[in-house]
């Protein structure tokens, strides 16, 4: 086998390597766009969805602390939002939070139904139930947003950037203008 026939085999072998890499780099960087782009719909989900619960929350607070709506109260309005909203969106959340938010719903429905016998006993079970469930959901859509972390690493590059606003751009500052004016003169 001559030279150039190695060279030319080499090339070939490097070729296929290189493109091999490529190919799964991109098939790497399009699941990275994917997972950003479902962490972003994730993401508006949860705005809008707890929105709804938080109205839905509202009317049970009213409920608790005014008896006279008993009769006439936009609870199940309320609720049909929150589940519509939480069934249209099922396929973007995972199973763990697919389950907190079935026991929400399950919960408020619970709790109403108890609100409307009018024992005030098992009302109050309810509720507390319903509230625990909520806090559940929400626990785990800060972790799973990981509101706390980044909230974290906020505060530490805000420290940062005021240390070195204060401090070093202060300085470089002073020198540069004191350099000028040493070499203008």
């Amino acid at each position: 086998m001559e030279t150039k026939d190695l060279f030319f085999s080499a090339g070939i072998i490097f070729t296929t390597i290189a493109s091999a890499i490529t190919l799964y780099l991109g098939f790497k960087n399009r699941r990275n766009t994917l997972r950003e782009h479902l962490y972003k719909e994730q993401f508006a989900f949860f705005l809008l969805f707890l929105k709804s619960v938080n109205k839905l929350n509202f009317e049970i607070e009213g409920l608790i602390n005014d008896p006279e709506k008993r009769k006439q109260n936009n609870f199940y309005e309320n609720l049909e939002v929150v589940s519509n909203e939480y069934y249209n969106c099922e396929f973007l959340l995972t199973n763990e939070l697919s389950g907190l938010i079935n026991n929400l719903i399950f919960q408020s429905n619970k709790f109403y139904t108890s609100y409307l016998s009018t024992n005030k006993k098992e009302y109050n079970l309810f509720y507390n139930k319903y509230f625990d469930s909520y806090t559940s959901m929400l626990n785990y859509i800060r972790d799973f947003i990981g509101t706390n972390e980044l909230s974290k690493e906020n505060k530490i590059l805000h420290s940062q950037e005021g240390n070195i606003s204060k401090n070093s751009v202060l300085k470089l500052i002073m020198e540069i203008s004191e350099n000028f004016v040493a070499s203008r003169f």
